[in-house]
């Protein structure tokens, strides 16, 4: 059975460092931390992380909450936490809530029970106050709680960019859709960014609401209904979800309509499925927000300062979905 003095040797560094990079990471290089796992990995050495935890009061497990990992945006934020947690030398504990606040609840429960060092929320916040008088480090994404650090994707701008995407490619109706508004901050901050650019630009702000029941069910009718009304065509659509826009080109493909030749359509994520579809996105920097997330977590964890708000930048993503040429 291999010892920790025999992945000193291995890495080519110290007992004593890699004791500090078990205990501590942070005070570690990231290059020396990398030698230094994969030389565990080689000698398949585990230290005894009950012991461990015993000394130091730490588990050196992050606990995260995601709404569904089956989603394309949630599943590669998983992914970029995860890569970055283990870079930092923490494991991850994953839980799926589905949008649910009492399985949100329960799964808060759950963390604070196996001691994990901090939380990573991307959680429905349907009850936010639920959060706030928890004594343990959490970050939150894309989500705003007061008290709660906070890393979000410029959705604001993102808005912004949708709504100047579908104008400059030949809109003259162009619409969002949003579901029933709630408390999600990220659809309310992409809606405001879409008036804003609407109105600035001399056009008429124009919403389809749907309800969470016809979103998932893809039931657009009330869309397609919209490209027939003489009064306002509807030409031109941006749909605040990559998933969402691919049901729906899907959709309006098995009633005919093509893009971008009966209308321009955008979505919000730019996850790797609108590549493959080819339709244009406004994308979320997601392996940035996790590292981030990650980043800020371990300094609350080791109980320094950070920002109450950290933005990161949207990107348009051009595909032909939204070309001028049709």
């Amino acid at each position: 059975m291999s010892t920790i003095r025999d992945v000193a040797n291995r890495a080519n560094v110290c007992v004593a460092t890699v004791s500090r990079m078990l205990n501590k990471p942070e005070m570690v290089s990231q290059s020396t931390r990398k030698r230094i796992l994969a030389a565990m990995e080689e000698l398949n050495y585990h230290p005894n992380e009950m012991a461990r935890s015993l000394s130091t009061k730490r588990t050196h497990i992050i606990g995260v909450i995601i709404p569904n990992t089956s989603l394309p945006l949630f599943g590669a934020l998983a992914d970029a936490i995860e890569s970055s947690c283990a870079d930092n030398g923490y494991k991850l504990l994953l839980c799926g809530s589905r949008g649910n606040a009492d399985k949100e609840s329960s799964m808060m429960a759950m963390l604070l029970a196996n001691k994990v060092d901090g939380i990573i929320l991307c959680a429905s916040l349907r009850n936010p106050d639920a959060y706030m008088n928890i004594d343990l480090p959490i970050v939150s994404v894309d989500r705003i709680i007061p008290n709660i650090p906070s890393v979000s994707c410029d959705n604001f701008k993102g808005g912004v960019l949708a709504a100047r995407e579908l104008i400059d490619s030949g809109c003259r109706y162009p619409v969002i859709v949003n579901n029933v508004p709630g408390t999600q901050t990220t659809a309310i901050m992409r809606s405001k960014g879409y008036k804003y650019e609407c109105e600035r630009l001399g056009y008429e702000y124009r919403e389809i609401i749907l309800t969470n029941e016809q979103f998932f069910d893809c039931e657009f009718d009330a869309i397609t209904d919209a490209m027939k009304n003489p009064d306002y065509p509807v030409d031109g659509i941006f749909i605040t979800g990559d998933t969402h826009a691919a049901n729906l080109k899907r959709f309006c493909a098995r009633r005919g309509l093509e893009t971008p030749r009966d209308y321009k359509l955008i979505g919000f994520d730019g996850t790797d499925l609108m590549d493959y579809l080819d339709l244009s996105t406004i994308s979320v920097p997601i392996v940035e927000l996790g590292a981030l997330a990650v980043e800020l977590l371990i300094k609350r964890i080791e109980k320094q300062s950070v920002p109450e708000r950290s933005l990161l930048p949207a990107s348009l993503i051009r595909r032909s979905s939204t070309s001028k040429d049709a």
